[in-house]
């Protein structure tokens, strides 16, 4: 499947799960970006399937960070803000 035709979900883990940091900053940006707006849509929200994906995406981020894990973990813990309100 082509990157144009997978879910947002599986793209962002698999930039998440990037063994480019840059490519796995630009994800945890836009990750918050993407679950705030998506949090916020009437229509929006998540199943279960999504969020797994998601997840998955996320522990690939701190598995191959090549930082101190302090500085990877505190952006990633600002990631889930959007979903305390759904």
């Amino acid at each position: 499947m082509s990157p144009a035709m997978q879910p947002a979900e599986v793209q962002f883990a698999q930039r998440l799960a990037s063994s480019e940091k840059g490519v796995r900053d630009r994800a945890v940006r836009k990750l918050r970006q993407y679950l705030s707006v998506k949090t916020q849509s009437e229509t929006g929200g998540f199943s279960q399937e999504e969020l797994l994906k998601i997840w998955k995406g996320l522990f690939y981020c701190m598995w191959v960070q090549d930082e101190p894990l302090l500085q990877v973990t505190q952006p990633l813990c600002r990631v889930p803000g959007p979903l305390a309100r759904w």
